[in-house]
């Protein structure tokens, strides 16, 4: 379920979209590489099967943690980071200092 900007977002959800297999890497990934194609995801996102990782775009999206951007002339699917998916990324950067 999409939010709009009336809605609060839950924390619950927040997190169980970060538990879904293969998010938090979704997350990284596309802070290195800025933008990236859903086929590029699959192919550099080790070890995480397609249906995992389609699951949890699906997810990313939901949460508007990610951007869905088609760009012609084949509609190609391209991902980028929100704001939102921005600030989550830094927070992730802050415990793997922590390690």
């Amino acid at each position: 379920m999409r939010m709009n900007d009336t809605e609060n977002y839950s924390f619950k959800e927040l997190i169980a979209t970060l538990e879904q297999k293969g998010a938090i890497h979704i997350l990284i990934y596309l802070d290195e590489k800025k933008n990236a194609n859903l086929s590029s995801i699959i192919k550099d996102t080790v070890k995480i099967g397609q249906t995992a990782i389609y699951t949890a775009v699906r997810k990313l999206l939901d949460q508007e943690l990610i951007n869905e951007k088609k760009e012609p002339p084949y509609n190609r699917r391209f991902f980028s980071l929100t704001t939102r998916g921005k600030k989550v990324v830094e927070i992730l950067k802050k415990l793997k200092e922590i390690t």
